[in-house]
């Protein structure tokens, strides 16, 4: 069982005088309630629309991962972290930004992520989910990484993460029909690397 290196106590400090809370390190925070961020990302605010959900929540995986990074220390730095402990100080981090908890698999090159936040979740908040994984993974690999919904087969939402060209293709297929095992063949086979998407 993996031993989690980020301690919860302290992790948050509130100033009342000051009317503010930090990290314990000092960076500051805004408490934002998930009511009030889910009407923020269902407003309609024309093209901006399309983008404001994913970006919110790509800084925000960004801040997470970075999180994971501290915690982690010296196993990160010295490349000894295994998926576990990712897995589990990520849910960590999650938890105490009341982000819920997600589970992972790896399907070659491509992740597999079972991720709910709120049951009352519409698609942009799912928007916002995608935007945060690709934070966190972009941060915590130094590669770019880039999320989508795929679909929710009862157990809460999944979500694929990869390079921009699987994930692309991963939708495209998903849209035709295609299972996650299938899907996966594909991009082991490298259909993805044999040509651009066409926009519609």
């Amino acid at each position: 069982m993996t031993e989690l290196k980020l301690d919860p106590e302290g992790y948050f400090t509130f100033d009342l005088g000051g009317g503010n809370m930090r990290y314990k390190e000092g960076g500051r925070l805004l408490a934002y309630p998930l009511a009030a961020m889910r009407k923020l990302l269902s407003t309609s605010l024309g093209d901006i629309q399309k983008t404001l959900p994913y970006t919110i929540g790509l800084h925000m995986g960004q801040e997470c991962g970075a999180r994971v990074i501290e915690a982690l220390g010296d196993d990160f730095l010295e490349g000894d972290a295994v998926p576990e402990d990712f897995l589990a100080h990520l849910n960590a981090v999650f938890a105490l930004h009341g982000l819920g908890m997600a589970s992972m698999e790896s399907w070659g090159d491509l992740l597999l992520f079972r991720w709910e936040i709120d049951e009352d979740a519409d698609i942009h908040v799912y928007e916002f989910q995608e935007g945060v994984l690709a934070g966190v993974l972009s941060r915590v690999t130094g590669e770019a990484f880039e999320a989508a919904s795929v679909d929710d087969n009862g157990a809460g939402m999944r979500f694929v993460a990869g390079n921009a060209a699987m994930v692309d293709w991963t939708k495209l297929w998903m849209g035709e029909g295609c299972g996650l095992g299938e899907i996966v063949d594909r991009l082991h086979a490298g259909r993805h690397l044999e040509g651009e998407i066409q926009a519609e």
